[in-house]
């Protein structure tokens, strides 16, 4: 299945195969994965291509060239606009810039894993599609989200800050983005508090996710003091556990 199979921007008498639709990032469940399959298979060429078959890097090297291509850029860039409002944001979007700032650090080394894949013009087109989304997000950020799932706040401000401090604009334009989001990290830290986190279902833990992105903001802030404070540990301490299943034998 695919997230475009499944799009809602879609009808029935106008579907299109996945790769029709979002020509780079398909094949997977959700479009987000899709984008981690090629973050992945990126990374492992940059960091291990010593430990890989040469017949598998070819191979990889073969899907990337096949997907990453300035028409389907267009296309899948294209394919964005027809998506409901708030569609993988900020998580797929973030996410992307994460794979776009893997390529461009791949680019700049010295190796020759990557000797036969050609990047550039889509690169560039998918960065500015993502870059100039993710911003707009950021400016009309009203309400936090600390589900611990995908969509939580705090984890696409640290993956986007990091984004930022990495792929450093130039001009008139220097250092928003950056700006930006460390702004947006100041005031969720101001506002976070033990009551606002989640009920232990999500796969992350939003109070310690903004603890970090605290850390990439404002290094030397003190993030332990605020984690102790937020956290009130000493009423922790006081509690008294209260009695819990009685089939379990602790």
């Amino acid at each position: 299945r695919s997230v475009s199979i499944s799009s809602p921007s879609v009808s029935d008498a106008g579907r299109q195969l996945p790769r029709k639709h979002h020509p780079i990032f398909y094949g997977c469940y959700d479009w987000h994965s899709a984008i981690h399959c090629h973050w992945l298979i990126i990374h492992c060429l940059r960091k291990y291509s010593a430990y890989l078959p040469g017949t598998l890097k070819q191979s990889a090297v073969d899907t990337l060239n096949l997907h990453l291509t300035e028409e389907s850029a267009e296309v899948e860039c294209g394919s964005l606009y027809s998506e409901p409002p708030g569609w993988e944001m900020p998580y797929g979007y973030v996410w992307l810039l994460v794979l776009l700032q893997e390529i461009r650090e791949w680019s700049g080394e010295e190796t020759t894993s990557r000797e036969h894949l050609s990047l550039g013009g889509p690169v560039l087109m998918l960065e500015a599609e993502a870059r100039c989304r993710f911003f707009g997000w950021i400016r009309s950020l009203q309400s936090v989200n600390r589900s611990g799932l995908h969509g939580t706040t705090a984890f696409a401000l640290l993956l986007g800050l990091r984004y930022a401090q990495a792929a450093p604009e130039t001009g008139a334009c220097a250092g928003t983005l950056e700006r930006a989001i460390i702004g947006a990290i100041v005031r969720l830290h101001a506002e976070s508090s033990v009551a606002s986190q989640p009920d232990g279902n999500g796969f992350m833990c939003p109070m310690l996710v903004e603890a970090q992105a605290l850390i990439a903001a404002a290094p030397g802030s003190g993030p332990f003091n605020w984690i102790t404070e937020k956290l009130a540990l000493q009423q922790l301490l006081d509690m008294v556990p209260t009695s819990g299943d009685a089939r379990d034998p602790s």
